[in-house]
């Protein structure tokens, strides 16, 4: 289409252009922010390793308690050699155990008393083994009473543990990116550094809770020491991304997959 200007030739108009608005990137890290940057990453990493070696103890004095009741072994009983955890002090009358009780491990005590003459009438000599039943039955409640509160250190242990994880994934990835690719953004990737250590102590508390309930894997677990625990905090932590699709696995084999 053309227009006829008053003061000139026809000039042919041109055609309506559509413009995409792009939003730059954004620059650059500085040499001061990637220092800064370091530095947090490090003190975060020094202070959770502090708090994670002092929750370690607190939790090893929950699990090694030792548990003691009276009791004083009767004549024509006799109490064979057990478990490393488990004594009897004859000079005081005192059964005593260090660690926790399950119900594997009050049947293995029961197992240890036996009468001296197996030719006794267990009409009469059975109190005398019943009063050791009954012994070792106050152990296994007296340790089962501090047993919740030893999970709970065990699940602050494990959300430490991913979170150190994560610290040492975004170390990795921090060195990479700004040493290596040179490609550091903060305007674009604040928000993954600061969220990543919250995510990480989520993850590292699921973890415990999923493997002990026996969702997260399907075939038994190899270990079950406090170390194997945090063990798998840590890579789970570590490897964030790849536990949330393991999670998404779970949840899809439980409720089913859905549309979106």
């Amino acid at each position: 289409m053309a227009t006829t200007d008053a003061q000139g030739p026809a000039t042919a108009t041109p055609p309506p252009t559509t413009t995409t608005s792009t939003s730059p990137d954004a620059p650059l890290a500085s040499t001061a922010q990637k220092v800064w940057l370091f530095l947090a990453l490090l003190l975060l990493s020094a202070g959770t390793l502090c708090g994670w070696f002092r929750v370690l103890d607190e939790t090893d004095k929950k699990l090694d308690a030792v548990y003691e009741v009276h009791w004083e072994r009767p004549a024509g009983l006799s109490l064979a050699a057990g478990p490393a955890t488990f004594w009897y002090d004859a000079r005081s009358h005192r059964l005593q155990h260090r660690g926790t009780i399950d119900t594997e491990g009050m049947q293995t005590l029961v197992k240890l008393a036996s009468l001296s003459d197996p030719k006794a009438d267990p009409k009469t000599e059975g109190p005398k083994l019943q009063g050791y039943v009954d012994a070792v039955n106050e152990l296994a409640f007296l340790s089962g009473a501090t047993k919740s509160q030893a999970f709970h250190w065990i699940l602050l242990l494990g959300g430490l543990s991913g979170i150190l994880g994560v610290m040492v994934r975004s170390l990795s990835n921090f060195v990479g990116v700004a040493c290596f690719k040179r490609d550091l953004r903060l305007g674009t990737w604040w928000p993954w550094y600061a969220v990543r250590p919250v995510i990480g102590m989520i993850v590292g508390v699921l973890t415990i809770v999923l493997v002990h309930s026996k969702l997260l894997f399907t075939t038994e677990a190899n270990g079950s020491g406090t170390l194997w625990w945090l063990s798998v905090s840590f890579l789970a932590g570590y490897g964030a991304t790849e536990f949330t699709e393991r999670l998404r696995l779970v949840t899809q084999t439980l409720f089913g997959s859905g549309k979106n």
